[in-house]
């Protein structure tokens, strides 16, 4: 087929088609992530023997344990120690916990709770909900994602357990078990 110009041309408009949908797959091609080299990998580090023992709070509407209702919360500071080492604090948690749902399924108390924790050389945010009635009740466990904000874990994030006791250490208001480990990928597969 001859061009007006009377030039023949290079390109047939089939074979047009095929640059243009090359170019567009090469295109798509540079936004897919590279293939990482091997299975995704991490590290971690593990914590456990941690006393947490509540020492101050201002309470914004009475909480009944047994039965915590919305709009229930305080303000709070915790201690956490190492009773196995020593008497020394190692930590602390400073926040707020309030009722804001109950839950249809078991009319359980949903919290949300907000504060940062000191541990470990580092500060954790902890941001999110939390199951009051479970949590005053004694669950077996309850379990928060924490991420690192910043020091020596900064950018790894923590899967907190604890577990409510019967507070046997001063002011005698509230004490929880906990332990977890602290997490990072070294090769992401995202």
């Amino acid at each position: 087929m001859r061009h007006r110009s009377g030039l023949t041309p290079l390109v047939t408009s089939a074979s047009m088609l095929a640059m243009v949908a090359g170019v567009a797959m090469t295109t798509a091609g540079k936004t897919k992530p590279k293939p990482t080299a091997g299975p995704p990998k991490g590290e971690g580090v593990s914590f456990s023997g941690i006393t947490e023992v509540l020492t101050w709070q201002e309470v914004f509407q009475p909480m009944n344990p047994e039965t915590p209702a919305m709009g229930d919360g305080a303000k709070w500071h915790i201690d956490l120690y190492d009773y196995s080492k020593s008497e020394d604090i190692i930590g602390t948690i400073d926040g707020y916990t309030v009722g804001v749902y109950e839950r249809p399924s078991d009319g359980h108390i949903i919290g949300w709770e907000n504060a940062k924790a000191e541990l470990l050389d580092t500060t954790f945010e902890i941001i999110g909900p939390i199951d009051l009635t479970a949590g005053f009740r004694g669950a077996n466990e309850i379990k928060l994602t924490v991420p690192a904000v910043s020091g020596k874990y900064k950018g790894w994030v923590a899967d907190w357990r604890y577990r409510v006791v019967k507070a046997d250490r001063p002011p005698y208001w509230w004490q929880a078990e906990l332990e977890g480990d602290i997490l990072r990928m070294t090769n992401d597969p995202a």
